[in-house]
């Protein structure tokens, strides 16, 4: 594993590994293929 991957990739799906760059691609990753809604973060 490459250490400049991780950082451009933050967000790690527990499921299936796949990684995103952002906290939106992976939430829709999350909903649309593992039927799963994450707690959002708000103020």
């Amino acid at each position: 594993m490459q250490e400049e991957d991780s950082e451009e990739q933050k967000f790690k799906c527990s499921v299936c590994r796949m990684t995103f760059a952002t906290r939106a691609e992976y939430e829709k990753h999350m909903r649309e293929k593992h039927n799963m809604k994450l707690p959002t973060e708000e103020s």
